[in-house]
């Protein structure tokens, strides 16, 4: 399967230096971290760590989910420059009613030893009809 770029259009530009604000500076006007300058629901922090392009709505975070047996994976692309940025934490949630405070790690096995990915793993025998997953990055600055 393949996560990202799907076009030349969502290929991220390295930007002018390391780690985020050398991103951003790539992309006048943005706005801080936590601003979503293309209004496409990614805040400006997502869309570097992700690779997508912080001022085009056509451009977003993709994940790829993979049923294999009782086994559920879901894959996000990371930035080029996110990818070995150690400001960077990563982690992948779940939740089964997407309500606040229903988030949690549990039940995710992670796997951030890809070098362009993160991926986690999750049991589908639980019992749940259904699981919603998104990706989680804090940065510390």
């Amino acid at each position: 399967y393949q996560i990202m770029p799907r076009s030349n259009a969502d290929v991220e530009s390295l930007g002018g230096g390391p780690g985020y604000d050398g991103w951003a500076a790539a992309y006048p006007g943005i706005g801080a971290p936590e601003d979503d300058a293309d209004l496409d629901g990614s805040a400006n922090l997502m869309e570097y760590a992700t690779g997508s392009i912080p001022n085009s709505s056509k451009s977003l975070p993709q994940s790829v989910q993979t049923l294999i047996g009782p086994t559920l994976t879901v894959t996000w692309a990371k930035g080029a420059t996110a990818a070995v940025d150690p400001a960077l934490a990563w982690s992948i949630e779940a939740s089964t009613t997407m309500t606040a405070g229903s988030w949690s790690t549990t039940g995710v096995t992670l796997d951030n030893s890809l070098p362009t990915a993160i991926s986690g793993d999750y049991d589908t025998t639980s019992g749940q009809p259904k699981v919603f997953f998104h990706l989680k990055v804090v940065r510390t600055p």
